[in-house]
């Protein structure tokens, strides 16, 4: 008799979901801080740790050098500005 295990899809959806989660205040904090942002500083990227906005940056790379500077390995969000945020799928190949 064979054992049935969770797709890969399942764990990863798992492990994203756990993700998410940990940033839940800073993704809150984003979601209040947006419609000013996008008045202001529409196309940026925003730093934001729990519910300090760390700053406002014109490259992304530029927030994550800051975010690491500030906070180490500990969690912080950087997220664009934008109306409707992207969403990205990786794919992968699953053995046959």
């Amino acid at each position: 008799m064979s054992e049935v295990y969770p797709s890969q899809a399942d764990s990863e959806k798992d492990l994203i979901d756990t993700e998410l989660k940990k940033l839940e205040t800073e993704l809150q904090t984003f979601d209040l801080l947006l419609p000013q942002l996008l008045e202001t500083n529409r196309g940026d990227w925003v730093l934001i740790k729990k519910t300090e906005l760390g700053g406002l940056f014109p490259e992304q790379r530029d927030a994550l050098n800051t975010g690491y500077e500030k906070y180490g390995l500990e969690g912080f969000l950087v997220q664009q500005v934008l109306e409707e945020q992207p969403t990205y799928l990786i794919g992968y190949s699953e053995a046959a």
